[in-house]
Formats: C-alpha cells, sequence, structure tokens
C-alpha cells in the first residue's frame, strides 16, 4: 500500500492506494488505485487507476535525457531512503520510470 502523503505528492489525490506489481523476465508494470473508491479528487484529477510503471537500465540518465531533449517535466518524490521518478504524457497520465 502506498502512504497518503505520497499518493497527494504524486498523483494529487488525498488517499491511500494499492499497488499491484506484474514481472515477466526484464518487464514490470505497476498499478496503482486508490483504497476507497469514492476518493476525494484534487482539482480536475481523477480518481481510479492513476500511472503505470516502467522499467528502463538507468532511470536517472534516462530522465535526464527526456528533459533535455523532450522538455519532459520529471516529478521526483522521496520515499523514505530513496527517489522516485514519474513523467506525465501529453495526455496527463503518470508513468512512473524505474531501474
Amino acid at each position: 500500500m502506498l502512504a497518503a502523503e505520497i499518493c497527494k505528492n504524486v498523483f494529487g489525490i488525498h488517499e491511500e492506494c494499492y499497488m499491484a506489481s506484474f514481472s515477466c523476465d526484464d518487464s514490470c508494470v505497476e498499478i496503482f488505485w486508490p483504497v476507497k473508491h469514492k476518493s476525494k479528487k484534487v482539482g480536475t484529477r481523477n480518481c481510479g487507476i492513476n500511472h503505470f510503471g516502467v522499467v528502463v537500465a538507468n532511470r536517472k540518465s534516462f530522465c535526464e535525457k527526456l528533459e533535455d531533449k523532450f522538455k519532459v517535466k520529471v516529478i521526483n518524490v522521496s520515499r523514505g531512503d530513496h527517489r522516485l521518478y514519474f513523467i506525465k504524457d501529453p495526455d496527463g497520465n503518470i508513468i512512473e520510470v524505474r531501474d
């Protein structure tokens, strides 16, 4: 389960989220959704499945290239003793970048 404070900072919702992770060989997909189906939304964000994750060889290098070459905004959030990296696609979908 993802803590409510992280969900607020990353997804813009005030709610804890469940997480499911599906892995096969070198691929991994993560899905997050609010614990309460009718959780409050912040601004225009809908509540439900909020993002998916992709695994890359070097997330720091990957995110730097996205920022420099494509002007993609990278969301960098602290979770305990490590960092989480997220990007938004042109439709506002949040994509977690992991390595």
